[in-house]
């Protein structure tokens, strides 16, 4: 067989050096992550609970969870994240049912920490430094043995929570509500967007949107629409040769110099030195 099987299973990393003061922006999608901490401490947030990783440390989180990686202080840290799609999970009725959906499908199930010193933690990261090397060097029919691998790792979580257990956790009713705004600003960020906008999105009060917004972003409305305007910005620089005017009005700036000092504000180098590729963390 030729070619290589586009496997939804990949890796991200991120540098405490290389995130802003606030952090990376909240966000959520279909996919389920354990974040590791590789080197120092680093700060995660799911949905409003906002705790401490450690150099070791796991935390698996929920698909659909909002959820963002901070700095922990003045403290060097860096994290390695794994993201599996979850339709890679097996696609037999009775094992879906057994295992997998009571964990994916629990709406009170946001994450789970799994502290570093623990025998069974270390059996997850040596699985999952097995499955990000596997991915590197890619031997013929690699894509079976990751898929075997990432059941391997989703059996270790089913079993640390099956010890846990799920407790009395409630169901976040305002998650939706923060899901929806932050939609809408995403939907909408290339356009003239007000607070008052966002929050009837949600039908809610301003005071109520800034409010959410604030304990599950970390960040005002408008700060977190400026900041995901900058985001897109900062991808079509790398991605595309459009002019930087171009691309700032494209992105909801109506003046170039505006969008240039908020970039250089948030990423520490301006647009034309980003595209150069010059906003790497030496």
């Amino acid at each position: 067989m030729n070619g290589v099987i586009d496997l939804p299973i990949e890796f991200e990393y991120e540098d405490a050096r290389a995130l802003g003061e606030m952090g990376e922006l909240a966000h959520w999608h279909g996919a389920i992550e354990v974040v590791g901490v590789t080197r120092g401490r680093m700060r995660c947030q799911t949905n409003a609970h906002a705790f401490e990783l450690e150099k070791g440390d796991l935390c698996f989180i929920n698909r659909r969870q909002l959820h963002r990686l901070m700095r922990d202080g003045e403290t060097e840290g860096a994290a390695r994240t794994l993201v599996v799609g979850t339709d890679v999970l097996v696609q037999n009725p009775a094992i879906l049912d057994a295992y997998v959906r009571p964990v994916l499908e629990n709406p009170a199930f946001e994450h789970m920490l799994l502290p570093g010193h623990r025998e069974a933690t270390a059996r997850l990261r040596h699985e999952i430094d097995e499955l990000e090397m596997l991915l590197a060097e890619r031997p013929p029919a690699f894509e079976l043995e990751a898929i075997a691998r990432c059941h391997q790792i989703f059996r270790g979580l089913f079993l640390a929570l099956s010890e846990r257990g799920t407790g009395e956790t409630e169901i976040d009713a305002n998650l939706e509500v923060v899901r929806t705004m932050i939609s809408f600003i995403r939907e909408h960020s290339s356009e003239n967007v007000q607070l008052e906008d966002i929050a009837a999105a949600a039908r809610v009060s301003k005071s109520t949107c800034a409010r959410l917004f604030k304990r599950y972003t970390g960040r005002s409305p408008v700060t977190y629409l400026i900041a995901y305007r900058l985001e897109t910005a900062a991808a079509m620089l790398r991605q595309g040769s459009d002019p930087i005017g171009a691309i700032a009005h494209a992105c909801g700036f109506s003046q170039q110099s505006y969008f240039t000092r908020m970039f250089l504000r948030e990423f520490g180098v301006t647009p034309r030195a980003w595209r150069a590729g010059k906003s790497e963390v030496g």
